[in-house]
């Protein structure tokens, strides 16, 4: 099974530092697996906290993706545009601590 995740607005921006994925390399074209950019933009958001930035596309997932950090943080994308395409069988999000938005599963069909 396949799953799509939609990232919809975000709250409580404690810092106002962004991390936009694409600067770490991801892709967003629905093919390249974007995890290995996604971890690294991960990583640096909270470390310090910040807004970790998902622009418009398309990022394939294909492991989870773990947020290990006492520091607010949020999660930021274009709504309905910013998708993080889900490519195996396991949890997508894991959070030790911290705070994030709203995320919001949406079934293939």
């Amino acid at each position: 099974m396949k799953i799509i995740i939609i990232l919809f607005l975000s709250l409580n921006i404690v810092n106002s530092e962004i991390f936009n994925i694409r600067d770490y390399g991801a892709t967003g074209d629905g093919v390249t697996d974007d995890t290995r950019s996604v971890l690294k933009a991960i990583a640096n958001c909270t470390r310090n906290g910040g807004v970790l930035y998902i622009p418009s596309g398309t990022y394939v997932i294909t492991s989870t993706l773990t947020f290990n950090t006492n520091n607010p943080f949020t999660i930021q994308g274009d709504g309905m545009n910013s998708i993080l395409y889900w490519q195996f069988n396991n949890h997508l999000i894991v959070l030790s601590s911290g705070v994030f938005s709203i995320v919001r599963k949406v079934n293939e069909n």
